[in-house]
């Protein structure tokens, strides 16, 4: 049951793959790839049976894939539901030694990625203006080096972003920072350690640090059980609901998973003295939820995945 004291923001990420298919469709193999007529209704109507979307990001999405999402998930627009939200600004990083100059290619890459940052504003007047900062992007997929160097650059890319914006706007409460995407960058890996670094960026510059919502809710649900916390958030998720794992390739429901490389991160403050960050703005994770792929026999009798790629969700609350 919701409390209406509390604000909530309803976040997913999804890599919808790409809509390019070569086939071949074999009908006794229910884990090949689908070509996307059959894979779209399916995967917002996966998307849509969790709740509201307030801010959704997706990646490897062609502009026709785009309009077929738009246009099944009715009226609100892709990427932020603008019932609630207004656009303040929005922009693109090219994640390269050259942010700034469209199509750099950066590192060891061998082809154009980008993130993309968006600024919105509450519609809601009792809201005095506040704001929510959204980052969505793709890392690439093949060697490391462009994946960690990225990581350092969309730190201090995202700071600069906020510190603009919010002087200039001077909203009333300090707002939440939402990085997320398709990293391609398991845990263990600079890509995703870059990102969540206590420390400062090696070049200097001022930054941003991030939490990942799947490890905080996963620290603060042990910390505090559900049935025995007294935070006003309460109740919080036992645990991550779902697979560990998001990205599935189209394999079988059985066999072998070991990736995590899609993530919903929160900007933090860093707590020098503890050693640990922070949620900004006094934000906190409310749910996380890994959205499985696969369908095993809808009303149409489909068996297959709708994507290579599970979807995240997260809800973040904070008492307004």
């Amino acid at each position: 049951m919701s409390n209406p004291a509390i604000e909530e923001i309803h976040i997913v990420t999804i890599n919808v793959k790409n809509g390019i298919f070569n086939g071949p469709l074999r009908p006794e193999n229910n884990c090949d790839e689908r070509p996307w007529t059959e894979r779209k209704s399916r995967l917002v109507d996966a998307l849509l049976s969790t709740g509201p979307l307030d801010i959704l990001g997706a990646q490897e999405v062609y502009n026709w894939q785009l309009k077929d999402l738009a246009e099944l998930l009715g009226p609100s627009p892709i990427f932020y539901d603008c019932t609630k939200f207004d656009v303040v600004k929005w922009g693109t990083t090219w994640l390269s030694t050259t942010p700034e100059i469209p199509g750099s290619i950066g590192w060891d890459a061998e082809i154009t990625r980008i993130a993309t940052l968006l600024t919105l504003k509450y519609k809601d007047p009792s809201k005095k203006g506040e704001l929510v900062h959204a980052v969505n992007t793709h890392y690439y997929h093949k060697d490391t080096t462009a994946r960690a160097e990225s990581s350092l650059l969309v730190r201090s890319s995202i700071r600069k972003w906020v510190e603009d914006i919010e002087q200039k706007e001077k909203p009333s409460k300090v707002g939440p920072v939402v990085f997320f995407g398709d990293f391609n960058s398991p845990p263990d890996e600079d890509g995703y350690q870059n990102m969540t670094s206590l420390h400062p960026l090696p070049s200097g510059q001022p930054s941003i640090t991030f939490i990942d919502t799947y490890t905080h809710l996963l620290s603060l649900s042990s910390a505090s059980p559900p049935s025995t916390s007294s935070s006003p958030l309460s109740p919080l998720q036992t645990r991550p609901y779902g697979p560990a794992f998001t990205y599935t390739d189209f394999a079988p429901p059985n066999a072998p998973q070991a990736k995590r490389i899609d993530f919903i991160l929160l900007g933090a403050e860093v707590d020098n003295e503890a050693n640990r960050g922070t949620v900004r703005g006094g934000w906190d994770v409310l749910r996380y939820a890994c959205i499985d792929n696969y369908v095993e026999g809808d009303v149409d009798g489909w068996n297959a995945r709708w994507s290579d790629h599970r979807a995240v969700r997260a809800t973040i609350a904070r008492l307004d």
